[in-house]
Formats: C-alpha cells, structure tokens, sequence
C-alpha cells in the first residue's frame, strides 16, 4: 500500500511540475537575467580580504535577528558580503542591508535559491578570492557560537565544508550553507554548471536539477576532502564515550530525535527497559547494547533529510545553533519540542521567543487544505 501512494505521489509531482515549467517557458524571467535583477547597489562594507560570501535573504517583513546574526558576524570576520534579496522588501530594510553588506542584489522572486546564488555568481568576480561561502536564510542562526561556526568555515583548510549533507536519493552537500575553496569555484566544472543551470521556479528542480546536480557534477570531485559541521560522524563520536550512555544523557538523545519508525521505537523501549538491564546485565552489555541501538537510530535519521532529522540533536553536540525555518511547518518536530530544545541547548532567551513566533505564524502543514497537504506530501512546496 505504501508503495502504491509513493508511485502515486511521484507521479503527482512529475505531472504538476511538469505544467509548472512549461508556464515557466514562457516567462521572460527564466530566459535573461536582466528580467529578474532590478538593481545592483555599492554597500557600505568593503573589506580587504581574501573571503566573499553570496547571503540569499527572502523575507517580507523586518529583517529578523538572524539575518542580523550572520551579517554582523561576517562583517566582523572581515568577509565581503554580497546579498541578493527580494526587491519587495522594502526601502528601510534595503537601506539596512545596503549600510551591511559589500554588494546589494536586488532581484525579482524567480528562481528560488538556485537561481539567486546563479545571479550573483554571475554578476561577481570571483578570481580574487581564496573562499566562497554560500549562505541563505532557510535556515535560523541563534548567536551561540555563531561567531566561532563561521570562522571555521572560513578558515578550514577542508575544500568543501557543509552545514549538512544528504544521503536521500543521491549523496549531495545541502546549500543553505557551504564553504568552497578557490580550487572549486575556479575550476571548469564549476563555472560550466552555473552558466548551463537554468532557474525554473520549481522546487523539485532547484532539488534535482539545482542541489542533487551541483554536488554530482561539481562537488563530488573534492567530496574525499569535505567536512560537514552537522554530520551523523560527530553525534556518533559524541555519544561514543561512557559517561554519554547515561539514563539522562540518553533521554536527551531521545527528546531531540523526532519519531522515525522502527529505529527509534527499539531505543525507547531500550530505554524504558533500562533498570531491568541494569539489574540482570553487565555495565559493558547495556553499553554495547545502547550504542548499537544509538547507532541504528542516528543511521535512519541520516537516510531522510538529515537537515531535518538531525535538526535538533547536532546543534546540541556541536554547541551550536542552526535550525532549519521549517522544522514545526513540515512537522518534522513540534513546537513543544522545539521549545525543550532551545532550554536543553541554552540559546539566548529573546532569540528563541522571537524564532517561536515565527514558526507560529508560519503555521504547519497539517493545518492547510487537502491541495496543499497533498503538493507538501509531494514535495511541490
């Protein structure tokens, strides 16, 4: 029966998405770049170094904190910033951009992120730079921390550095957040894949075509020297000493992991069972038994959006704190869980009401009419 829905479901999304880009044909806007940039404005923040960050902002009120966060975080690691942004915005919110980032690029919203990071790269020179970091605001930035996340991204002797990879479908590095050496963005593949990219205004194609191609094409070649901040390999390291197999080290891990089927269901009822074990076993039994459990777990987590997955629980071990935006609108988590996340992780008390409220008004996905549900389940939207 599952098989039967997910046959269906796919062939929903190629039909709908087929229609959708074929509308898009004909739009000006896919076509020339000029259709969809309005303006390019100087900003006020030139900095003589060897760093440039491409930051896609989409956002139809005030600039929140976390935009905020990385902005004056990059400023003061001395990155040149080049934003692209809406051109809806607003004037107030422009001018605040403009007084913080070295380049403001305003476009129409066409393309998604794909076709924004295309616009930029197109527009910059990139040959005098060492690093490129390539960054949007899907997701939230909480200041734990921040300072000393970027500055190892830009600093990494690593090629490739990723917030998070996916092994969903194909491997590909996750490009909300991605630091690139030289020897990427300056290299063949690299420039072949953004002039040949073609922004269609289609999620399943920013996906497949834009993410899932990009690493393929491109990343692949300089995967073997990656390091990704959110990866499945630092929980596991974190929670491969002793002192993590506590009762309450493990009840963290639970809290933190949204439900998953089978894999999660056999750790709680490890856990549950926990006393009668160490009453009856040896210490080192229950040990290797919940790390064997542990393991089972952070591996299905790692084959669905790790993004999303491990949302929760690599902020923690990394003392970090960078969510997705989406996290209670595909209800991957709740917001109660959310809520016992932030005190679990200690993030600043305003940052955390404020990202609240926005998952708030943002709603869930379980909330809309059936059309939506069913473009969500398809992953149309």
């Amino acid at each position: 029966m599952n098989f039967v829905k997910q046959i269906m479901r796919t062939l929903f999304r190629l039909i709908f998405d087929a229609f959708h880009k074929m509308g898009d044909l004909f739009n000006p806007k896919l076509h020339s770049k000029k259709m969809r940039v309005s303006n390019i404005i100087d900003g006020k923040k030139l900095h003589n170094k060897t760093s440039v960050a491409i930051f896609v902002i989409y956002q139809n009120g005030p600039i929140p904190f976390y935009v905020k966060n990385v902005l004056n975080i990059l400023n003061s690691l001395h990155v040149n910033v080049v934003v692209t942004v809406n051109d809806d915005i607003g004037s107030e919110q422009i001018n605040w951009l403009v007084e913080n980032c070295h380049l403001c690029i305003l476009r129409k919203n066409f393309g998604r992120d794909f076709g924004a990071y295309k616009d930029a790269i197109d527009i910059l020179d990139l040959k005098s730079y060492q690093k490129l970091l390539l960054i949007n605001d899907s997701l939230i930035y909480f200041s734990k921390n921040l300072n000393t996340l970027f500055k190892n991204f830009i600093d990494s002797p690593r090629m490739l550095v990723a917030l998070t990879e996916n092994f969903d479908r194909f491997w590909h590095a996750q490009t909300h957040f991605l630091g690139l050496d030289k020897n990427i963005f300056l290299s063949n593949k690299f420039k072949k894949f953004w002039s040949e990219y073609r922004p269609f205004n289609s999620r399943p194609h920013s996906i497949v075509n834009g993410e899932i191609k990009f690493s393929r094409d491109v990343l692949s070649f300089y995967a073997e020297d990656r390091e990704v901040y959110y990866g499945v390999d630092k929980i596991i390291q974190a929670f491969s000493v002793e002192d993590a197999f506590t009762e309450d080290g493990s009840r963290v891990l639970l809290d933190l992991l949204p439900d998953m089927g089978d894999e999660r269901s056999e750790l709680i009822e490890f856990m549950n069972g926990r006393m009668q074990f160490t009453t009856d076993s040896d210490p080192k039994t229950i040990i290797d038994l919940e790390k064997i459990a542990i393991n089972r777990s952070l591996a299905a987590a790692e084959k669905i959006n790790s993004s999303h997955s491990l949302g929760l629980l690599a902020p923690f071990v990394t003392s970090t704190c960078i969510l997705k935006r989406d996290l209670v609108f595909r209800g991957t988590f709740s917001l109660n869980q959310i809520g016992g996340a932030f005190k679990i992780m200690r993030v600043d008390y305003s940052e955390a009401q404020n990202a609240i409220r926005e998952m708030v008004a943002k709603g869930s996905v379980s909330k809309t009419n059936l059309y939506f549900r069913l473009k969500a389940s398809c992953g149309l939207v």
